[in-house]
């Protein structure tokens, strides 16, 4: 487990977009595995390699 606060490294692999996108988030908070059903944490993107932003904007804008 991952303590609020940490930065770790990320790379979204979407089909069909090379290359993957690169950054780094920071973990915002935990989820309660009792009331969510899910076990994990809650990150808030800090940073991306490149036009790895851009390219992400450019994805959700095509949906």
């Amino acid at each position: 487990e991952f303590p609020v606060g940490s930065h770790l490294h990320f790379e979204l692999l979407v089909p069909g977009l090379a290359p993957p996108i690169l950054g780094e988030v920071e973990v915002a908070r935990h989820t309660d595995r009792l009331r969510e059903r899910v076990e994990g944490f809650g990150g808030r993107i800090v940073s991306f390699v490149g036009d790895g932003q851009a390219r992400l904007h450019s994805l959700f804008a095509q949906r």
